[in-house]
């Protein structure tokens, strides 16, 4: 690492004396230069394509069976919430007869991230979450995990639902983003970003759990989650980016002297 910050120094002294005409050189040093890879870390069907063998159609999660979400554990919460996995944004008697029935303006149509996506009714009393345990996360690394959440108000009466996102235990999203669809609506779907480093307990304890939880009593919303990624820290592209600026910089003075 200190070689890196050396030739780093180095590179920059030189833009100056040099000017750009030298810029495409020292671009090319930087390439070569030993910064550490990061990779992304994996998370085993996030978009929830592959679903319980022998499963063609929308069908029944069973608490406690890890096959019920391939690769999550499904596991109630507080009283006993009812989840469904949705297969090709259909929503079957299977689910249905537990959620209540799905009208064309209740559903928020397919995801972003596919057709297939689960679904959970709960209320204040009841609730349910999916985890798996994480490999390859570096303790003092920062991360972001990104997932799509809706939700839907198949009834008559105020509805509130969010997910409370975990790892190792520690709620990475303190102040969870509530969605509240309209009686018989929904909220759409949307891009949901969670920002964290990790610590050495989070390392050696790396269950990531997604909780669904109502806010409101009144309920029961069904809230909807697909597409949980943890993509490759972007810290590796701030030296492209860098590089960039210096390119931007130095045409700019070069412009402004014209």
């Amino acid at each position: 690492m200190q070689d890196t910050r050396m030739g780093l120094s180095h590179a920059l002294r030189t833009l100056r004396r040099c000017g750009v005409a030298s810029l495409a050189t020292i671009a090319a040093g930087l390439a070569i230069l030993p910064v550490p890879t990061k990779a992304a870390v994996p998370v085993q069907n996030g978009s929830f394509e592959t679903v319980q063998a022998g499963q063609t159609s929308t069908y029944f999660l069973t608490v406690g069976n890890n096959t019920s979400v391939p690769k999550w554990d499904y596991e109630a919460g507080v009283g006993t919430a009812f989840g469904c996995m949705v297969i090709n944004n259909t929503f079957n008697a299977a689910c249905t007869s537990e959620i209540g029935a799905v009208t064309a303006a209740e559903s928020p149509g397919f995801s972003p991230n596919g057709g297939n996506f689960l679904a959970i009714a709960l209320d204040l009393s009841n609730d349910a979450s999916i985890s798996q345990t994480l490999s390859g996360l570096v303790a003092g690394t920062k991360y972001n995990i990104s997932f799509y959440q809706a939700a839907i108000n198949p009834e008559t009466v105020a509805a509130g639902a969010e997910w409370v996102v975990s790892l190792g235990g520690t709620q990475l999203n303190p102040v969870p983003v509530v969605m509240t669809p309209n009686t018989d609506g929904n909220s759409p779907w949307t891009l949901q970003t969670i920002s964290f480093t990790a610590t050495a307990g989070e390392v050696a304890s790396p269950t990531l759990k997604f909780l669904a939880e109502s806010t409101i009593a009144s309920g029961p919303p069904v809230a909807l989650l697909d597409g949980v990624q943890i993509p490759e820290p972007a810290s590796l592209a701030l030296l492209g980016v860098g590089v960039a600026g210096l390119f931007g910089l130095r045409r700019r003075r070069t412009n402004s002297r014209a």
